[in-house]
């Protein structure tokens, strides 16, 4: 891809993204790296148990992958029979969702890459991105601030099944979703 396309490519989201973040508290990600906040292994293996609890219940074996807020890979989880292609999915949508800063679900970043949309081949970027629900940030409350953890990727299941698995981890660690 030439330097132009990617910039012509990844230009119209600019504006969404700094519209989004000067939406946020300036502290959602820290202003530095010390100030930074990662999701830990105690509160990953929350998110996969709770992930899992919830895939169990609707009977749909899944993959469950957490990544930090810059996208690399904390923990996952392949459940007995889940498909092995949907490993890679769980994967990619939680490093999409780090790689926009926890700013967009994949559910939400689903109609600006159509082909109308302002991200139009978007998907195509950073190695291949995942557009379509099941990718979540992992927001947390501290000391009254949101803050950005990391991120959690599901796929097993149809869109409207991953969502209700990714909001049982979410809430495992008492984080939210922000629907909009």
């Amino acid at each position: 891809m030439k330097l132009s396309t990617a910039f012509a490519t990844i230009l119209p989201l600019i504006p969404i993204t700094v519209a989004q973040t000067n939406a946020r508290d300036s502290s959602f990600l820290g202003a530095s790296p010390s100030e930074r906040r990662v999701v830990n292994d105690t509160q990953a293996r929350l998110v996969l148990e709770a992930s899992a609890r919830e895939a169990t219940s609707l009977g749909v074996p899944y993959n469950i992958a957490v990544t930090d807020p810059s996208g690399l890979l904390v923990s996952f989880l392949r459940m007995d029979s889940a498909f092995p292609g949907a490993t890679e999915i769980a994967m990619k949508k939680a490093r999409t969702v780090s790689l926009f800063n926890g700013i967009y679900t994949t559910a939400q970043l689903y109609n600006l890459t159509q082909p109308a949309g302002m991200a139009y081949g978007v998907e195509n970027t950073n190695g291949g991105l995942i557009t379509f629900g099941g990718g979540v940030p992992l927001i947390v409350s501290e000391n009254d601030r949101e803050v950005f953890i990391g991120a959690l990727g599901v796929s097993g299941g149809t869109t409207d099944i991953d969502a209700k698995v990714a909001e049982a981890g979410v809430q495992a660690i008492g984080g939210y979703i922000v629907h909009e």
